[in-house]
């Protein structure tokens, strides 16, 4: 009962979250789409800690209190090899998917895929530590996990929608950025931990914790505008309920993914469209 105990708490945030994240969708994606997701993202954790034990003999943190060397060290060992398979394979399953037909799709397959992850980061940490972290794991890992997903999804969705109108310019920018920001937000996080391990300085620990929070609530902004807008991006799609509207004449706003049909202007957010 004891090993069972800590396998369900160990697995419940991640059950929780991804139920969160998939009830925002109105339109639900195929299970198994999400299922490929999530399980790929679990896989992924083999040859993330093979490669993570091999980086830590050239990039190691432990013993170090300068933050300026535990940042590179925490990006080259941790935030690049994870974020970096995470996005690989949220790239390669989800966003070149025939089911990603809307914004808010590749953020769920984002998500699926890092809390696949994270789902067997926090088993092998719970087992190895007991109850003690899990309350911790619960409230800051996964959830941390969850937001990382969030900022690559909600980059990739404005690849995708600049991608449909042809603005490749935009295309490779938001590209290069669902996979920059994550890394960066990423290793920030750990850095911050890290340095507070190795120095107990409380400050670093307040820092944190505002950090954690002022992350945790700009992606839940995030998911809750982008799963309001629910904006069809494929072109056979636009011709369905746009029957009326040529599909070259259909464009959509690469910041915000609001949709402008004739206008100069998004009437939305006001980024020029053409």
């Amino acid at each position: 009962m004891y090993f069972f105990g800590l396998f369900i708490s160990a697995i419940l945030p991640v059950i929780v979250l991804c139920f969160f994240i998939y009830f925002k969708d109105k339109h639900k994606e195929p299970f198994s789409l999400l299922l490929k997701m999530f399980l790929f993202g679990f896989l992924s954790f083999i040859p993330v800690l093979v490669l993570e034990i091999c980086f830590e003999l050239l990039f190691p943190t432990d013993g170090i209190q300068n933050f300026l060397i535990i940042f590179l060290c925490t990006l080259m060992n941790v935030a690049i090899l994870e974020e970096g398979f995470k996005w690989l394979i949220t790239r390669f399953l989800g966003y070149n998917s025939r089911e990603f037909n809307e914004v808010y799709d590749i953020v769920v397959y984002s998500v699926f895929t890092s809390l696949g992850f994270a789902c067997v980061e926090n088993i092998a940490y719970v087992f190895q530590n007991g109850f003690n972290v899990v309350a911790l794991r619960a409230f800051l890992s996964v959830p941390g996990h969850m937001c990382f997903a969030v900022i690559m999804g909600s980059f990739l969705a404005k690849a995708k929608v600049a991608s449909f109108n042809r603005h490749h310019s935009l295309y490779v920018r938001f590209s290069i950025f669902s996979f920059l920001f994550p890394v960066l937000f990423h290793t920030m996080y750990d850095s911050l931990i890290f340095y507070y391990i190795a120095t107990e300085i409380p400050s670093v620990l307040y820092l944190f914790f505002f950090f954690y929070v002022v992350m945790l609530f700009m992606c839940f902004i995030i998911v809750h505008v982008i799963s309001k807008l629910q904006l069809q991006i494929t072109t056979n799609s636009l011709k369905q309920t746009n029957k009326d509207i040529p599909s070259s004449e259909i464009s959509f706003c690469p910041v915000c993914g609001n949709r402008v049909d004739h206008d100069i202007y998004c009437s939305s957010c006001g980024k020029k469209i053409r």
